[in-house]
């Protein structure tokens, strides 16, 4: 929903539902006969993982004047993260007129659950100091309240954009960022089992800090070299 406070205010708000979910799973099932005996083996293993996030946020656009543009915002997050594997076997010795001699069953269910909670605010301007010069500055604050310690980030970021001349552009940035969602991988490789899990107590979120810069021109129409 857009709308228009002011000459110079525009809000806007989204409400939002997110789902990402995996399941894998196999059946193995084996007879082997002897001379006298019969061996079954039966497997099962069903593997199921899905993140949903609930989300509202509300973000103003400000021009105070010819000069400022001010961002400001308020985000909420609620996230829903679960992992679950259920494992079955089964193993049968038997004689060949289906006389049972032996049977062993295992079962495990590995099932783990987290809630979480991510409400966020930010505030940046971006500010046309000469017809060639601008500078964007902002500031983020963000907490993750989890089942059993809350944890909290500030995330500054600043960019320079100076115009060389009528084709070429001079940029540098510098960026903190924050990230409360861990990847947990038996492997190197993205398979169907990975799964997300959260950052709790005993797992730190995870910082960058990020520097960048450049020259970017466009000689012609047709080429952009940077």
């Amino acid at each position: 929903y857009q709308h228009k406070l002011s000459r110079g205010l525009k809000g806007k708000f989204l409400g939002y539902f997110t789902q990402s979910k995996s399941n894998t799973g196999y059946k193995l099932g084996l007879t082997q006969k002897g001379e006298d005996t019969i061996f079954k083996l039966k497997m099962d293993d069903d593997n199921t993982s899905y993140v949903r996030d609930f989300g509202l946020n509300y973000h103003l656009d400000w021009y105070p004047d010819s000069y400022n543009h001010v961002r400001t915002g308020l985000d909420v997050v609620y996230h829903n993260y679960r992992s679950r594997r259920v494992y079955t076997q089964s193993q049968t010795y038997s004689k060949k007129d289906n006389t049972e001699i032996s049977k062993t069953n295992t079962r495990g269910d590995n099932d783990i659950a987290h809630k979480a909670f991510e409400p966020s605010v930010f505030i940046e301007d971006e500010i046309f100091l000469r017809y060639n010069l601008t500078l964007n500055a902002g500031l983020r604050y963000t907490m993750f309240a989890a089942k059993d310690k809350n944890w909290h980030s500030f995330e500054p970021r600043m960019a320079f954009k100076w115009l060389l001349g009528r084709k070429v552009s001079a940029k540098m940035s510098y960026t903190r960022m924050s990230q409360f969602a861990h990847l947990v991988s038996a492997m190197y490789i993205d398979l169907p089992t990975d799964a997300w899990m959260p950052t709790t107590a005993s797992i730190r979120p995870m910082f960058s800090d990020q520097i960048a810069g450049g020259i970017y021109t466009n000689p012609t129409e047709h080429i952009k070299f940077n």
